[in-house]
């Protein structure tokens, strides 16, 4: 009876703490602990995510034990309090351990590894099929990532803290994830990915010059889900309405919240 209780001071309320229950119950039957291949079946989806999972669980939770490769219940729930953590802090040191799975450094490669992996729930749908675009837009995660380390190809896991404290999405990204996997109750042929994932890619009214599905989902990313629950309507193109200021400033006004969009010479 102990191996499917949880601690006294589990951080859940009753319907979590049941639903954690019955999930570790059923990813390790008929074992009374959880390994590996468990836990990556149990979670579905991508065995190099979900061993990565495991192994920074195993690690947050293996103080003082000698060998320790299963989890317990117990385990499993001080793991995810932290991986789901309201606290950014052990939110960011648990996907750190994910990433950077032992090492000091990481290189472009084993970040962008990472965000490959997770498009699968953190991406709408329609930009997740399209595998070019997908891999572009990891590709330029990645190098806005090592943007500042202007002198190296590798990353310290003290910088890789440091940007994901910039990069809420991709800190907080895992920890929905496990959180519906564990712990919230999955609608009827709902993958508990698909769960996960409550950001939208912004709809325009019409057709865009300048903003590209990879733009969409980067300012989609940054601003409230209120902002991209409704298209966006285009006030003002320099094609469309002329290059005058005046102009620009008398069909934005009173508008509501604005997004003004601009490409250099360049193609910034």
């Amino acid at each position: 009876a102990n191996h499917t209780k949880l601690p006294a001071d589990a951080h859940w309320d009753a319907s979590e703490g049941q639903h954690l229950i019955k999930a570790f119950t059923s990813a390790s039957a008929p074992s009374s602990h959880l390994n590996c291949e468990s836990f990556c079946k149990f979670c579905g989806g991508s065995s190099w995510l979900s061993k990565r999972v495991f192994d920074a669980m195993v690690q947050t939770t293996s103080a003082g034990r000698k060998t320790h490769n299963t989890l317990t219940l117990s385990d499993l729930s001080k793991a995810l309090a932290k991986c789901c953590s309201s606290s950014r802090f052990d939110r960011r040191e648990f996907v750190v351990h994910v990433i950077a799975n032992g090492s000091e450094t990481l290189t472009k490669k084993e970040l962008a590894d990472y965000i490959l992996q997770t498009q699968s729930f953190t991406l709408p749908e329609e930009i997740f099929r399209d595998r070019e675009l997908a891999q572009r837009l990891a590709s330029q995660t990645v190098d806005d990532a090592f943007e500042s380390l202007r002198f190296t190809d590798q990353m310290t896991v003290d910088e890789l803290d440091t940007w994901l404290a910039r990069e809420q999405s991709i800190e907080s990204a895992l920890g929905d994830l496990m959180y519906s996997i564990f712990l919230r109750p999955n609608t009827p042929g709902e993958s508990p990915a698909a769960l996960s994932s409550s950001r939208r890619l912004p709809k325009l009214a019409r057709s865009s010059d300048l903003l590209q599905p990879e733009h969409l989902w980067t300012l989609g990313a940054q601003l409230p889900p209120l902002c991209t629950q409704q298209p966006w309507r285009l006030l003002f193109s320099s094609r469309l309405h002329g290059r005058a200021f005046s102009r620009l400033v008398s069909r934005i006004l009173f508008k509501g919240p604005t997004i003004i969009v601009v490409r250099s010479n360049c193609v910034q």
